[in-house]
């Protein structure tokens, strides 16, 4: 693993869908008195669209951009906690760049834990919405392979089926 980043003040979460970003980094930013930032939220409340609505409109490299945006405008950032999407350290080189400004923990679970997750969830995701769970499992596992290297540079991994935002805290000593 990198060496621990040394702006502890800016945490970003990183990791497949449904792997817990959102709820942990509410948890940690409670915990800790810090800012929350949810990257698909923000990008929603700018475009004033849905994640899905823009896949649809303007196409995923056009997502993938404001995804950028919105991660180079954090770097300056103290006291917060950033959830990301699931492939924003996979595209225009996020990963390093929130390597480089901040702390990256990567959160991740099991593919039966991510399709539950995925299946209680009113949120829509537009990359898996069409899928059937045989389909759904494959591609997770396919996502899997590519993106745990990217994942896997985190400074930081946890499960995120057995750690809580507390847990985190102790560990990183926070």
């Amino acid at each position: 693993m990198p060496q621990p980043a040394i702006n502890k003040g800016l945490i970003y979460l990183v990791g497949y869908m449904a792997t817990g970003k959102s709820t942990i980094g509410k948890q940690l930013a409670e915990a800790l008195q810090y800012n929350f930032i949810d990257t698909d939220l923000q990008i929603e409340v700018q475009e004033q669209k849905t994640i899905s609505e823009i896949f649809k409109h303007s196409g995923e490299a056009y997502f993938r951009q404001k995804e950028h945006e919105c991660i180079t405008n954090t770097g300056k950032l103290i006291n917060t906690i950033v959830a990301t999407g699931g492939g924003t350290p996979i595209y225009n080189n996020n990963m390093e760049y929130m390597l480089q400004h901040g702390t990256v923990i990567w959160l991740h679970t099991s593919v039966a834990n991510i399709i539950e997750r995925v299946q209680q969830s009113p949120q829509k995701r537009p990359l898996i919405m069409h899928l059937s769970n045989e389909e759904l499992t494959k591609k997770i596992t396919a996502h899997g392979i590519e993106r745990v290297p990217i994942y896997s540079k985190a400074h930081y991994s946890f499960d995120s089926h057995t750690t809580n935002a507390l847990k985190i805290i102790e560990f990183l000593n926070l």
